[in-house]
């Protein structure tokens, strides 16, 4: 990559130079350089505003292979979606891995929305039943839009169920989808019964306190578990978690950033070595997944810059290769 040509990809463009398919793809490739130790990652930070109005977080870190450097900075505006903006906006910076020059700008918001969800398929693509049909999405935001994209592109899905804190918006959630994806699409007020004949769930809330107990889960169903990505803050409860098998993105991580397994083992549901494993160690097969199909198996993400190193060089290859007229494919 030349630090001498900056590279400004918009929201757009990230969608048309990786298409969801090829980002669950190279998540893979993200994960396992994360296991192998291929990357170093410094903990995200908040700052928070002088006028205390919202925050400014950062992630900064490198990769091996690309060879690459960066930082995600995001702005976290909860006054936002009231005025139809989302929460979260920003930027990813990249920069020459030799000459430390800037090489990149890229839109920060689509890029987390579309390496979250592909992260979620990746692990339901190697964890959950080949015979799963039915997908609950509990939330009604980007994430939840961005996971069913996701999850349609691993398993024959022929059935969305809609889980929302909020009755209007979730209906007008299942609505929405509906008319975009021309699935049937039904919108469920009670969380237990949304889980009954879930073959899939995808938690992608802002919720601080358990929308998800592991006692409304029914055997076989895999669950990822996205939207808390703080000890404080947990979309499941641990009976959820002492019941399945559970993999995290990275396990100094998710100890420290994953509300779920933090607030698991501080009750003693669990102990950190009864984590199966990481996604990493997953994709390369060094552990194993799912043992039968009546296991319940969580993956729990907290998103790592690596995975948006990953995406986003892939994109600034892209993008130079269609500028130079060279070839397209990944």
């Amino acid at each position: 990559m030349s630090g001498l040509d900056l590279c400004v990809i918009d929201a757009a463009a990230i969608r048309e130079l990786l298409p969801m398919a090829d980002c669950i793809d190279i998540m893979g490739d993200a994960m396992l350089a994360v296991s192998r130790g291929q990357v170093a990652l410094s903990p995200r930070s908040a700052h928070a505003l002088a006028d205390r109005y919202g925050f400014l977080g950062t992630m900064p870190g490198s990769c091996l292979e690309p060879r690459i450097f960066g930082c995600k900075v995001m702005s976290i505006i909860p006054g936002n979606p009231a005025r139809g903006r989302p929460t979260l906006d920003g930027v990813l910076l990249l920069f020459d891995a030799d000459t430390g020059a800037p090489s990149a700008v890229i839109h920060g918001a689509t890029l987390t929305a579309l390496r979250t969800a592909a992260t979620s398929a990746l692990a339901t693509r190697l964890l959950a039943r080949a015979d799963a049909r039915t997908l609950l999405v509990m939330g009604n935001g980007v994430q939840a839009a961005e996971h069913i994209d996701a999850i349609r592109a691993v398993r024959d899905i022929r059935q969305v169920v809609v889980w929302s804190r909020s009755a209007e918006r979730g209906a007008a959630f299942r609505d929405a989808q509906a008319a975009r994806t021309g699935l049937p699409v039904a919108f469920e007020p009670d969380a237990a019964r949304a889980c009954a004949a879930a073959d899939i769930i995808c938690c992608t809330t802002a919720a601080g306190e358990p929308v998800l107990r592991g006692a409304w889960v029914r055997p076989g169903t895999h669950v990822n578990l996205v939207g808390s990505h703080d000890a404080k803050s947990a979309e499941a409860d641990a009976d959820l978690i002492a019941r399945s098998i559970v993999f995290v993105d990275q396990t100094e991580a998710a100890l420290r950033e994953a509300g779920e397994i933090v607030q698991a083992i501080a009750a003693g549901a669990i102990t950190a070595t009864q984590l199966r494993g990481e996604l990493g160690q997953l994709v390369e097969g060094s552990v194993a997944g799912r043992g039968s199909p009546e296991d319940i198996t969580v993956f729990k993400s907290v998103g790592l810059l690596a995975q948006d190193l990953v995406a986003g060089a892939c994109i600034v290859r892209q993008a130079r290769l269609r500028r130079s007229g060279g070839h397209h494919g990944l």
